[in-house]
């Protein structure tokens, strides 16, 4: 009987110990967090998306404070933002019929369900969700010091438009430039969701633009006209019941998404060293390694800014900033107005216009009150202010 009992025990404890081996072999296959970062970089390089977000977010959680792992995931939502909205394009496509009235040249939609609940429904449960996200590992990356990630590369496409195009060191500006990118989102995501969209999308008429400026102005007022007096959707554009806080969100975010772009720029102007790997950089013309006045920024495949129009697109940001912040929990200046006066935009005028070398906006000239347009909207939201453009072309329009 004790050897019975002997062989027992020696035959559990051989099998004990043999579950301990496969449990510290299937240890040793899994992959580490490095390795799954590695598999992460690769899917967003190749445009996956949801692999990449499923894969940073596995990350995350193995080590809720890799860096790498967090922005990962921000590049990986917008570029989601990006596959998704070419997808919902796609699919309006699909309500599209084709009435060419003999020329060719007009498109209507042929009928339809709710389309405008439905891209509310779309950005609520499937967009808001990430931005928010990206938004909060935004701010936490902030703080990282001497932030890098490096990818192959990074293509952001929307209806197959290249919108950015980018490969190298990511780091402070390129975190900047997601950081203004989302809250921009954000800012459209809440302005769209704070009002009722439902229109007639059976009558929506929608003309080919020509090279005429002027016709293609008022193209776009009829349009507005007709559905700003459809009978049938008398609350086309009004604030819907979470409007008053949609509309204040979209203030914040606003006025976010030009305070960091400010935090871009400087990032770019603070950086040294080589610039070569750096989606976003300063054209080093005399390779001393610092930002000089009198050197461009570029932002690899979208666009560079001449040296001379930094100062002026970085005053003109930080001034849409204040006046937006006026009258919320971030306005700088909380006892006095803060509002956008239009002579912030002289600089820009005289940059754009050939042979205009004054500034021609007077100072103090028609001050706007973003701010409380947003902090306090009014019931009609945007109704109000399309209205009033309706009635000013109908006054100016056959002037030119």
């Amino acid at each position: 009987m004790k050897k019975v009992a002997c062989l027992l025990l020696g035959l559990t404890v051989i099998v004990f110990l043999a579950l301990l081996a496969g449990c510290a072999d299937e240890t040793e296959d899994e992959p580490t967090v490095e390795e799954i970062i590695k598999i992460g970089k690769k899917y967003l390089s190749n445009g996956d998306a949801v692999g990449a977000a499923d894969a940073f977010n596995a990350a995350l959680k193995r080590d809720p404070n890799n860096a790498d792992a967090k922005y990962g995931i921000l590049l990986a939502n917008t570029l989601q933002f990006g596959n998704l909205i070419s997808e919902l394009l796609g699919m309006l496509e699909g309500f599209m019929a084709v009435d060419d009235g003999g020329d060719g040249d007009i498109e209507t939609l042929s009928e339809s369900p709710a389309i405008g609940d439905l891209i509310q429904d779309f950005f609520v449960q499937v967009l808001e969700p990430k931005f928010v996200q990206s938004n909060d590992l935004y701010y936490e990356l902030t703080f990282v010091p001497d932030l890098q990630f490096d990818l192959e590369r990074y293509e952001l496409v929307i209806a197959d438009m290249t919108l950015v195009d980018f490969s190298g060191v990511f780091g402070d500006a390129e975190l900047h430039f997601f950081g203004t990118v989302n809250s921009l989102l954000l800012a459209v995501t809440n302005l769209l969701l704070a009002h009722d969209v439902n229109f007639d999308f059976d009558n929506l008429v929608i003309p080919e633009f020509g090279d005429d400026i002027m016709e293609s102005i008022d193209a776009i007022v009829d349009l507005l006209r007709g559905l700003l007096s459809d009978p049938n959707y008398p609350n086309f554009l009004y604030l819907k019941e979470d409007g008053v806080f949609r509309m204040q969100a979209t203030g914040l975010n606003l006025g976010l998404t030009f305070l960091r772009l400010n935090f871009m720029i400087e990032a770019v102007k603070n950086d040294t060293g080589d610039q070569s790997d750096d989606p976003i950089r300063y054209i080093d013309e005399n390779g001393n390694g610092l930002w000089d006045e009198d050197e461009a920024v570029e932002i690899s495949g979208l666009a560079v800014i001449e040296p001379e129009l930094i100062p002026v697109i970085s005053n003109l940001a930080g001034d849409l900033a204040v006046a937006i912040f006026d009258t919320t929990p971030l306005d700088i200046d909380p006892l006095d107005p803060n509002p956008f006066y239009p002579a912030s935009l002289n600089d820009i005028l005289i940059y754009l216009i050939d042979g205009l070398d004054t500034p021609i906006i007077p100072p103090g000239f028609l001050p706007i009150d973003l701010g409380p347009f947003f902090a306090a909207p009014s019931p009609d939201g945007l109704r109000n202010i399309l209205e009033l453009v309706v009635e000013i072309w109908d006054l100016v329009g056959g002037f030119f």
